[in-house]
């Protein structure tokens, strides 16, 4: 028998229960999960009464199932819908390779870059970036 998983990913609704999870315990093998998209839940002593005034709520959500369940491929899924492509304008581009360029490159295949950045506060040439292993 195999085994399917579902990979869920969401830009707005910052609270999901997987299951009958708790603070302490992940119920990874869970087949439901619990969205608060908007909500007091506090009893209405805390928070944003009345949402803030606000009537209109954006909630955006991306599924991908797979027989086999890779946790960097599901992370860079999450991370393709919740991160949307940037381009700019490269200028004074003349010393660049006419159909190849790379500002980095990652031998390793289960290692995900979750972000890289210039350097605010080292050498010109400084950045920082952040990654995953997996595996």
């Amino acid at each position: 028998m195999e085994t399917v998983s579902v990979t869920i990913s969401n830009s707005d609704a910052y609270f999901m229960k997987l299951g009958t999870s708790t603070s302490s315990y992940l119920d990874a093998g869970a087949s439901s999960i619990s969205v608060l998209a908007g909500g007091q839940v506090d009893g209405g002593w805390f928070g944003i009464m009345g949402q803030g005034g606000d009537s209109y709520f954006l909630q955006r959500f991306a599924l991908q199932s797979s027989i086999i369940s890779l946790d960097k491929e599901n992370m860079n899924f999450a991370l393709e819908h919740q991160t949307p492509l940037v381009c700019g304008y490269v200028n004074n581009g003349t010393d660049l390779p006419e159909k190849k360029y790379s500002f980095l490159e990652i031998d390793n295949s289960n290692v995900l870059l979750w972000a890289l950045k210039p350097a605010d506060d080292a050498a010109d040439d400084g950045v920082y970036s952040t990654g995953l292993e997996y595996g």
